[in-house]
């Protein structure tokens, strides 16, 4: 929480330096002063409450103020702290050019001049001031845009259901034409129907499925599912589509991996659907494969992989690090000449994420790609004893 108070330690093994400064320093309406006459109570203070500024002295019982200096720069939550040193005796360039080389942003010789230090303090108290204010409008600002994108998602979401519905009838009903007694030409048309029917739902899924995500609304589910079963289930829509093209379509899933396994078996499909999607899409010679295997157990748990190659297009290097962005594809032609929305990659790696794995790609441009996919199952308790 962002606090109107100027918070200054200062940290001096003479208690009269320690009065001395805090009555200078109390003058100043917004400072709160705290105090600690040695290194390590002054680390507790540290500690126990944020701090604006530590006025430090070099010489203490324990720890010097450099030392000091140097355990609070190494750590992340006092690093941005500053620091201004001040002594009596280490007064020389090469002491005052240490304390600086440590993070320091002030070096004050004692005797304290009250006017100098209240001078100094003035300018930092109102930096602070200005950072505070920038802050919280930062906060009402990223506070309204997190509103306006949950408005989005809603919208997007509420869109995605209106037009799906009666996308389902068109679908239903031009399936159902299909079985009439139709002409050549009346059956090139509803196959058009139909398959930019069905390119039109999948923009509409994914559409609805990254809303989902986006508001955090994805709730994995622990249901016991056959892999084998799955992955035949997943591929067989995409050999149909394959033939169309001339392409050969592979899938091996290895013998070691227990074939009952509890995950969601939902969200999996929906990623290598993605996957295998993406792979016939670009690839128009060669083949599109499909690969599981068992990269570890531990107890109950199987760490799978799955890897989706292909013979494609290939992803060209400077691409390869922005494909699982949102929006994005590899080229800004490839909407043209392939369709799509560029949410599929950045869905598949949220859900994956979700799922506590990860994917990645290796790619060459004109020679393919493989999307490679890691995430945990558990085995069924049946079959665990005979895994």
């Amino acid at each position: 929480m962002l606090s109107d108070r100027y918070k200054i330690l200062i940290v001096d093994d003479n208690e009269g330096n320690i009065a001395v400064l805090s009555e200078i320093l109390g003058q100043l309406k917004q400072c709160e002063i705290t105090s600690a006459i040695t290194g390590s109570v002054a680390l507790k203070q540290i500690l126990k409450q944020e701090f604006n500024l530590i006025i430090l002295d070099i010489k203490l019982p324990d720890i010097d103020g450099y030392d000091l200096a140097r355990i609070l720069k190494s750590h992340k939550r006092t690093i941005d702290i500053p620091i201004i040193f001040c002594s009596a005796i280490f007064t020389a360039e090469e002491w005052i050019k240490k304390g600086f080389e440590l993070g320091a942003i002030d070096y004050l010789v004692k005797p304290i001049k009250e006017e100098q230090l209240l001078n100094k303090i003035n300018y930092y108290i109102r930096l602070h001031e200005k950072q505070t204010g920038l802050m919280r409008e930062l906060m009402c600002t990223n506070k309204e845009l997190e509103k306006q994108n949950r408005a989005k998602s809603e919208f997007l979401a509420n869109m995605s259901h209106e037009i799906r519905t009666p996308m389902n009838g068109v679908l239903g009903m031009a399936q159902l034409l299909q079985l009439t007694e139709l002409s050549d030409e009346q059956k090139d048309f509803v196959e058009i129907i139909i398959t930019s029917g069905k390119s039109l739902l999948k923009i509409i899924n994914d559409i609805l499925d990254f809303s989902k995500l986006e508001d955090g609304k994805v709730k994995l589910e622990a249901i016991e599912f056959s892999i084998k079963e799955l992955v035949k289930e997943t591929i067989t829509p995409f050999v149909v589509e394959a033939k169309k093209k001339n392409l050969q379509v592979l899938y091996n899933v290895r013998e070691e991996i227990s074939d009952s396994l509890i995950g969601d078996s939902y969200r999996l499909m929906l990623i290598l659907n993605n996957l295998l999607s993406n792979a016939l899409k670009f690839t128009h010679v060669g083949s599109i494969q499909l690969d599981v295997s068992l990269l570890s157990r531990q107890g109950s748990s199987l760490l799978l992989q799955f890897v989706v190659r292909d013979t494609g297009i290939g992803i060209p290097p400077n691409k390869v690090d922005v494909i699982f962005e949102k929006f994005t594809q590899a080229d800004s032609s490839t909407t043209k000449n392939f369709g799509g929305t560029g949410l599929g990659l950045a869905i598949s790696k949220s859900l994956a994420a979700i799922m506590d794995g990860t994917i990645r790609v290796e790619s060459q441009e004109n020679s393919g790609s493989s999307f490679i996919l890691e995430i945990p199952f558990g085995i069924s308790p049946e079959h665990q004893e005979l895994n």
